[in-house]
């Protein structure tokens, strides 16, 4: 918890209105934007079992774009796992 002084990292697609509900319960959160560009995001949505239909997908991706919310945006494109967790840990 972090009460007790242990970091937490929470995973999500968030909108405005999530980003502002984190805010107000959890004050000094950091939001970190993970992005990446579309032609990537389904070259790697293609590794695991996907969920979404074709047109979901393309609109989730959309509108995460338009997400202005975030503290710090780090572009993972060209970044392996490794490098993309060194780049928040630095942030």
């Amino acid at each position: 918890m972090l009460a007790d002084g242990i970091d937490v990292v929470i995973a999500d697609v968030l909108t405005g209105d999530t980003a502002a509900l984190y805010r107000e319960l959890l004050p000094e959160v950091l939001i970190v934007e993970l992005v990446v560009e579309f032609g990537e995001a389904e070259r790697r949505a293609g590794t695991r079992p996907v969920h979404l239909t074709p047109g979901e997908f393309r609109e989730l991706h959309e509108r995460q774009g338009e997400f202005s919310a975030g503290d710090v945006r780090v572009d993972t494109t060209g970044l392996s796992v490794r490098d993309a967790v060194a780049r928040v840990r630095g942030i």
